[in-house]
């Protein structure tokens, strides 16, 4: 999303399969890339902010994102 080299906002509402966007509460990120903007346009997108965690969510908060993907597959699947 952060690339210059290409443009992926168009692409986005194209994608058809449902889709997990994480972003950690304090990631230095958030200045950079809209996530939230980016799983609007997402046909079967979900946005989950996780708190007190930065840009490395699964390494700070490991148990956290495993119940949030297996929240998500239970959905989808």
């Amino acid at each position: 999303m952060g690339g210059v080299s290409r443009n992926p906002w168009p692409l986005l509402e194209k994608l058809t399969c449902p889709v997990l966007v994480v972003e950690g509460e304090k990631s230095p990120n958030k200045e950079f890339v809209d996530l939230p903007r980016a799983v609007s346009l997402l046909r079967h997108g979900k946005y989950k902010s996780v708190a007190r965690a930065g840009h490395l969510i699964p390494m700070q908060k490991p148990q956290e994102i495993a119940q949030i993907i297996k929240e998500f597959l239970a959905e989808v699947i």
